[in-house]
């Protein structure tokens, strides 16, 4: 009688370890096997190999109507959440921002989102109430085995420059927000910065960040403004370098969405169609090298999300991983969010609240 095999221990990926190597907190790696096979492939056990390696527990998804309930409901001791794969492998929810009450009062100012967004905040539901209890990040597998491997591997590297920032000339409150970034390269002004106007290797930064207008009908163009209102190109997919290491914070109107359409204009039941890296300065972002990449699922409101913008900064520049730090800023925010003097506004401050996610690897 033959004896019996040893495991296979060659890990995955030969020569690459998650997170490059380094300590991580206990995490709740969860995705549908299955739908990440028939994204990219017979690789996707190279992916599972890999968080085996590094001791790091998986969760096989099999809900896959409502996943945030299955997923949280197993996350009870762990640090944070990393979802596998986009929309289309795991389900985001289709949020309602609004309280029954505001929903039925009909109070709140009008929005472009009807107060619907996509939203991972869910998955980190740990007791049921419908808010989390720990950070969520996505990593989208952009249909690509490599894409999904360069991320969780993420070496971190040494950026060119310690901070980029653009912000629309009608935004002054983004400077206050930039200087929580550590470094000395001032913030660029659009307008009069346009597209075109800066060499790439100054957007190889440590921290990236950006208030400009986007738009829900393409991902791959953020606009500011001139004195009259004319909108004009700052930022595309063009402008950003074949490598760099960086977080990125966007504040964007539909900055991080990762998908063809809104959540208000996904019926319940619809399967989201995730966009290319050549369509979505967020997953362009992602395959350049940055580590994280955090925006608005929906229309953002300025300056109502400035405190957000802010604390997160400080938590990255004082070492919090960017997961953390989303979810620290969310935290801080969410009691003004109650308190808010505007009644006719409380709907922004919900939305702002529950619409920001973290895209990449995050810890």
């Amino acid at each position: 009688m033959d004896a019996p095999s040893e495991p296979d221990q060659t890990p995955a990926a030969p020569g690459r370890k998650l997170a490059d190597g380094r300590q991580l907190p206990k995490l709740l790696f969860a995705t549908s096997k299955d739908r990440l096979r028939n994204k990219i492939g017979p690789a996707a056990d190279d992916v599972f190999q890999l968080l085996s390696d590094a001791g790091q527990s998986l969760l096989d998804i099999s809900d896959h109507d409502k996943p945030w309930l299955e997923v949280g409901a197993a996350s009870s001791g762990v640090d944070g959440v990393v979802l596998l794969g986009g929309y289309d492998v795991v389900r985001s929810q289709r949020l309602d921002v609004l309280t029954d009450v505001l929903r039925k009062a009909g109070s709140c100012l009008p929005d472009l989102d009807d107060y619907i967004v996509w939203s991972d905040d869910c998955f980190g539901d740990t007791d049921g109430d419908g808010l989390p209890e720990i950070p969520v990040s996505r990593i989208p597998d952009a249909g690509s085995a490599d894409f999904l491997l360069d991320i969780l591997c993420c070496p971190t590297g040494t950026a060119q420059s310690s901070r980029f920032g653009i912000r629309n000339s009608a935004r002054p409150y983004a400077d206050n927000v930039f200087n929580a970034i550590t470094g000395n390269e001032a913030i660029n002004i659009s307008a009069p910065f346009a597209v075109g106007h800066t060499q790439k290797n100054h957007i190889d930064a440590a921290g990236i960040y950006m208030v400009l207008h986007g738009s829900k009908h393409d991902q791959s163009m953020f606009w500011g403004e001139d004195s009259s209102g004319t909108h004009l190109q700052a930022f595309s997919l063009g402008c950003i370098p074949d490598g760099l290491s960086g977080v990125v914070f966007s504040g964007a109107c539909w900055g991080a969405l990762c998908v063809e359409k809104p959540a208000t204009d996904t019926p319940d039941g619809t399967q989201a169609v995730p966009l290319k890296t050549t369509q979505s300065i967020a997953l362009r972002f992602l395959e350049a090298g940055a580590t994280t990449y955090v925006g608005a699922t929906g229309a953002h409101y300025s300056p109502i999300s400035g405190a957000i913008h802010h604390k997160f900064w400080e938590g990255v520049m004082g070492g919090t991983p960017p997961a953390k730090a989303l979810f620290d800023a969310k935290a801080y925010f969410a009691p003004h969010v109650y308190t808010w003097p505007n009644a006719d506004e409380y709907g922004y401050m919900f939305k702002t609240w529950r619409q920001f996610t973290c895209l990449g690897f995050g810890w």
